[in-house]
């Protein structure tokens, strides 16, 4: 299987990976770069790759149209025009949905609906509350999609409220308001439907679709903000490096909540201190770790979390140096 960087200083940068269909993986974003045909502009992008992988290592993915690199020979993939947006998005975020179209919200427009047949974008109804950056999605199982955090410039301050926008009415619903304000948490949707919340404050909380409120989750053994959280296969949740919450030290540590119980424990450290590192989950159930950076440089280094032992392993480093992938 794939797994795919993005952004970094070489080739500009997107906001975020929004959608895949079998072979392509969709990216929509605004561009940042003086080589790239868009610059300065939104844009949406398809990347395909022409081979499968067969080596445990990083490959060149793609350039960016007109950036200079390696020779073709040395790029497993390519990029092309998917389509366009107006107006250009700020810090947004995105959600896949169930049949493949993806909705953008926050930033500096109004939420919008892609459609991977037509590469057209649609407006939706507007949400009741306007998030202009550091909100975050999860993908209920329904179908559904929750939006919670981030902060609002009408109100000047973050936003406790939650939504729910639904897809079947192309609509946004109340979802309750969390205990506590978060900028860029991380929403994480558990096999049983609920969905854990965390970062910027050492409580965590969880979503029940049943009632539509949020309820504590336990302590974090370090409050983190700017890590990387994934679902394992078991059903617990490891969060990875970050931020301190006093923003004064960057970590190296890592921690796992337990549903079943509602508690964080430790589970291990990475080999060195990592804001906004990428977390994917591997057929076997380990966790690759990589990209993000320490207070000098953005880390080349990747590595592999195993559960089973609660430990990380160095697996390798990219090719390029890459920017925070959060």
């Amino acid at each position: 299987a794939w797994t795919i960087q993005f952004g970094g200083k070489e080739s500009g940068w997107a906001y975020a990976v929004a959608a895949r269909d079998s072979d392509h993986v969709v990216v929509a974003g605004e561009s940042n770069s003086s080589t790239d045909s868009v610059s300065n502009d939104a844009f949406v992008r398809k990347y395909t790759p022409d081979v499968a992988p067969t080596a445990k290592d990083f490959r060149l993915a793609a350039r960016a149209p007109g950036a200079d690199g390696p020779e073709p020979s040395q790029v497993v993939g390519s990029f092309s025009e998917a389509g366009s947006i107006r107006p250009v998005f700020g810090p947004h975020t995105t959600a896949l949905m169930a049949d493949g179209r993806v909705i953008v919200i926050g930033g500096h427009g109004r939420p919008r609906v892609w459609a991977p047949e037509t590469g057209e974008w649609g407006k939706v109804s507007a949400p009741a509350v306007t998030r202009d950056w550091g909100q975050s999605t999860a993908v209920l199982p329904d179908g559904r999609v929750l939006i919670a955090g981030g902060e609002s410039w009408e109100t000047s301050g973050p936003v406790l409220a939650a939504e729910v926008w639904d897809p079947e009415t192309a609509s946004f619903a109340p979802a309750g308001s969390m205990a506590q304000p978060r900028m860029e948490p991380t929403l994480t949707a558990l096999p049983d439907g609920r969905v854990l919340v965390t970062g910027d404050s050492a409580e965590a909380e969880v979503w029940d679709p049943a009632t539509a409120s949020f309820s504590p989750a336990g302590s974090s053994t370090q409050p983190r903000t700017g890590h990387s959280v994934t679902l394992l296969l078991d059903g617990r949740v490891l969060l990875v490096g970050g931020l301190e919450s006093s923003h004064e030290g960057i970590l190296a540590t890592a921690e796992v909540w337990d549903p079943a119980t509602g508690t964080f424990a430790p589970a291990g450290s990475l080999s060195e201190p990592r804001l906004g590192p990428e977390a994917i989950v591997l057929p076997d159930g380990r966790i690759l770790v990589f990209g993000g950076a320490d207070r000098r440089r953005e880390i080349m280094s990747a590595e592999v979390y195993d559960p089973a032992t609660g430990s990380f392993t160095l697996a390798g480093s990219l090719i390029e140096r890459r920017e925070m992938l959060m």
